[in-house]
């Protein structure tokens, strides 16, 4: 859960997004799940992401752009959805999309899976 207890939500899905882009960029795979709450994609979350063999994913850091897209907001949490980079030009980059429910001071976050854009 993300404490916005004394940050704004903006802010700390910003953070969120950043630090879980750093894990599954270094292929930490089981570090980025451990920062979700719940899991709606219907596979395992390591499913997921492919393993970098012939490509590599991108730390956000390093990354020429990526997008953060906030799709809905209201009193009940957060819709967000942001890219996956990759270092390599061909690749085309997913987009990951997560719901943060509101519950009291925190946003849970769920993780909706990934869309190839």
């Amino acid at each position: 859960m993300l404490d916005v207890s004394e940050v704004d939500p903006f802010v700390a899905c910003t953070k969120f997004a950043v630090e879980w882009l750093g894990h599954v960029a270094s292929h930490d795979l089981t570090r980025a799940e451990s920062m979700i709450d719940v899991v709606e994609s219907g596979i395992p979350f390591a499913q997921s992401f492919p393993a970098p063999d012939g490509f590599t994913y991108c730390q956000p850091s390093r990354a020429e752009g990526w997008d953060l897209h906030f799709l809905a907001l209201s009193q009940g949490g957060l819709s967000v959805d942001f890219e996956v980079p990759f270092l390599e030009k061909n690749f085309r980059p997913m987009m990951a999309n997560f719901t943060m429910r509101r519950k009291g001071n925190f946003l849970e976050v769920r993780f909706g899976g990934l869309d190839i854009t």
